[in-house]
């Protein structure tokens, strides 16, 4: 049970300092030129219910069938490994208005198809 009550009371100082760091980003004008990106559900809904038109993505490392949906409820984009990225599921998440960002692509042939493919987003650690 004290073990249960310690993750609620750490989810709860995580969605916290989310909170108060999506708070400075928009006292310094800087909301409209940011996108926030977790793994974390909870902490970009907290983003979400204090700045609704906020830029989040759900970063993940596999595309199931209940990402989508998870996707379109929340209003968010998705940042996704770029193995587990298609051409029709990025299609399909285009037609739905979601912006799509791929980590971490170092390989420059792969960086032009997945431009060919029309993602919104490339992560790198360096393009050789």
């Amino acid at each position: 049970m004290d073990n249960e009550k310690e993750k609620d009371n750490e989810k709860l100082n995580i969605v916290d300092n989310t909170k108060i760091l999506a708070k400075m980003v928009y006292d310094f004008g800087y909301l409209d030129k940011t996108t926030f990106i977790s793994f974390q559900q909870h902490c970009l809904n907290a983003i979400k219910e204090d700045y609704p038109n906020a830029s989040v993505q759900f970063l993940t490392d596999k595309f199931d069938i209940d990402l989508i949906p998870m996707l379109v409820s929340n209003k968010w984009d998705l940042d996704i490994i770029y193995t587990a990225l298609t051409k029709e599921r990025l299609d399909a998440l285009h037609e739905l208005g979601i912006t799509v960002n791929v980590w971490t692509v170092n390989d420059k042939d792969v960086a032009e198809l997945l431009v060919y493919w029309g993602v919104d987003m490339i992560t790198s650690d360096c393009l050789e």
